[in-house]
């Protein structure tokens, strides 16, 4: 969730190498522990059912968000009901409305497109963004360097590589690679085969 510290620094501390900067305390239950920052809710943990198992294949923070909030992955054609939708489904309207967004709705957005030459429209990587694939030329050229490693990465990890070619070449993704860092997810392996493939072949400068 966006704004939500991290499992391991709240319900499900960690040991060695992946531990946090927070120590573990005990809990009312014997074997559970938690962040030592719930020093509260450690003494009611008794009253708590606390969820360590959940897994997801989506590397990306966006799609996870979706599919937690939804129960679906992210489909470019499809505007899944949230948990929200299916409370109110199933106890009736509340006398406060049952969901508040402080962002604006999908249905504000310009239209998503899988052509990379409507300039007008949104591409369908950046599916929870307004940017328009115009805006994202010009980003992507003349942005601040956080802005223009922050699409980069995220274009590299959920675009098709062959619409990646509309926005930049393989000389400035090979250059661009090492910064990239955790940004690419499970792609990051791809790219690096990929450029380093070319390098091999005398493609792309070594």
């Amino acid at each position: 969730m966006n704004g939500g510290p991290s499992h391991i620094d709240t319900w499900d501390p960690k040991q060695g190498k992946v531990a946090g900067p927070n120590k573990a305390i005990k809990t009312s239950v014997p074997g559970v522990m938690i962040s030592e920052h719930m020093a509260q809710i450690a003494r009611l943990a008794n009253k708590l059912a606390i969820v360590r198992g959940m897994t997801s294949k989506e590397g990306n923070h966006q799609r996870a968000q979706y599919l937690l909030r939804t129960g679906y992955v992210p489909n470019l054609t499809v505007a899944h009901p949230s948990l929200a939708a299916w409370v109110t489904k199933r106890l009736g309207e509340p006398l406060v409305p049952a969901k508040v967004r402080s962002r604006w709705y999908p249905s504000t957005m310009r239209p998503l497109t899988t052509d990379m030459k409507e300039d007008a429209k949104r591409p369908y990587f950046l599916w929870d963004e307004d940017v328009t694939i115009g805006e994202l030329r010009e980003r992507l050229k003349s942005g601040s360097e956080y802005e223009r490693t922050r699409l980069l990465g995220k274009m590299l990890r959920e675009a098709r590589d062959i619409d990646v070619w509309h926005f930049v070449t393989p000389a400035e993704v090979a250059t661009s690679l090492p910064a990239l860092g955790r940004r690419l997810g499970r792609r990051r392996a791809f790219w690096e085969f990929l450029i380093h493939g070319w390098q091999a072949d005398g493609l792309l400068p070594g």
